[in-house]
């Protein structure tokens, strides 16, 4: 016979990370106060002809109870496949601090066509987000 599951099992865990929000944009930039910010948010990027084009995709998460090293990771999830995907590691302080991450993509082939780019921390989805891509 198996045990009831235990309800205080999930409040020893503690409280996850948590996404605050994701953008794409133009660039990010480090303010006065040393926090990040997103310049010429766009879910939108342009290839003016070139054969590639960079994006960042700029994310604000609370660390919740979570710390030390874990993983952001982007993956696009619709073809056609032309967003260079990869991995950050992070740190996370616990105690629910802020942390801003910038991720610089690579568009590497024009194409004009909206995709799909999924956003995980560690095995954790956090989003999905379209990003449109024009030659």
């Amino acid at each position: 016979m198996s045990e009831p599951p235990d309800p205080n099992v999930e409040l020893e865990r503690g409280r996850p990370p948590s996404l605050v929000s994701a953008v794409f944009c133009s660039r990010v930039h480090r303010q006065p106060d040393g926090s990040l910010a997103p310049e010429g948010a766009s879910n939108r990027v342009e290839c003016g002809g070139a054969h590639h084009a960079l994006v960042s995709l700029f994310l604000s998460l609370r660390s919740g109870d979570a710390r030390g090293t874990h993983q952001i990771f982007i993956r696009q999830t619709t073809p056609p496949y032309v967003i260079t995907c990869g991995t950050l590691p992070i740190a996370l302080p616990g105690n629910d601090e802020r942390v801003d991450v910038e991720m610089r993509l690579t568009v590497t082939s024009p194409v004009n066509d909206t995709v799909q780019i999924a956003v995980f921390l560690d095995a954790f989805l956090l989003t999905t987000m379209p990003l449109t891509v024009r030659r």
